[in-house]
């Protein structure tokens, strides 16, 4: 049984933050050493593991004309995940992610929506890079590109080179990187994240439930020692329900 959901927004704010500095400290001593072990995580469900969600806000659950989606449009279940393309907490939830999505083999895809860290100028070049090559019907591919960035790249952020990497018009991409109009529905995606506490990235919407941070494949005992639900046990909740439903 799931964890009763809170729509307290002080508790859902306190929390976040938490979450977030938790989560940030955590893979930033252990991610290089477990990036590349997600396919051999062994999946045991624990006993009495509770969801740890909020209620996710109505608002955010509307699927907009910027979210990319990865998997199969006819899926089952759709994940809503705003990412920051410029982290690599986003990029290792990506991996658990595309995982999940080969393993329920089309019955699960994630929709992908920006977010901006206003505190990291790259969060928010990135943003915009995802934004531009839309225009081009490339979101996707530049997506991967900016998550395969964050996670080796050691240089300073080069938005034109990603653009030039794949075969964008590096021109008309400059130019669309300061388009007031691009511009614009930036703030209007950190003014929509901010007003529905969505305080940093990654940050999870399945079902009616809203996963601050890069949530792991499997169940755990988090360090208050209570059992939390890996994102496997709580997608498996969700089909199990769907199918119910259906």
């Amino acid at each position: 049984m799931k964890q009763a959901v809170t729509t307290n927004k002080n508790i859902i704010f306190l929390g976040s933050i938490v979450i977030i500095i938790t989560t940030a400290f955590i893979a930033y001593f252990g991610y290089k050493d477990n990036n590349n072990k997600i396919a051999e995580i062994a999946f045991t469900p624990l006993e009495g593991a509770v969801a740890s969600t909020y209620e996710a806000p109505l608002e955010l659950t509307i699927v907009r004309d910027g979210d990319t989606l990865i998997g199969q449009k006819k899926a089952d279940l759709k994940l809503i995940v705003y990412e920051d393309y410029s982290n690599y907490l986003s990029t290792l939830l990506a991996k658990t992610l595309n995982q999940l999505i080969a393993e329920y083999d089309g019955r699960i895809a994630i929709l992908s929506r920006p977010f901006v860290n206003i505190s990291a100028p790259a969060s928010q070049q990135a943003a915009l890079s995802y934004l531009c090559a839309l225009d081009s019907n490339k979101g996707e591919e530049m997506r991967d590109l900016l998550l395969q960035k964050a996670e080796t790249e050691i240089s300073g952020f080069s938005p034109l080179a990603y653009a030039q990497e794949l075969n964008l018009d590096v021109d008309k991409f400059a130019s669309c990187l300061t388009d007031e109009n691009k511009l614009a529905k930036l703030e209007e995606l950190k003014l929509e994240a901010k007003n529905n506490l969505v305080l940093g990235a990654p940050t999870i919407l399945i079902g009616d439930e809203l996963i601050v941070g890069n949530r792991p494949y499997a169940d755990f005992v988090d360090s208050n020692g209570d059992k939390i639900e890996g994102l496997k046990t709580v997608i498996k909740r969700h089909l199990e329900e769907e199918e119910k439903a259906s």
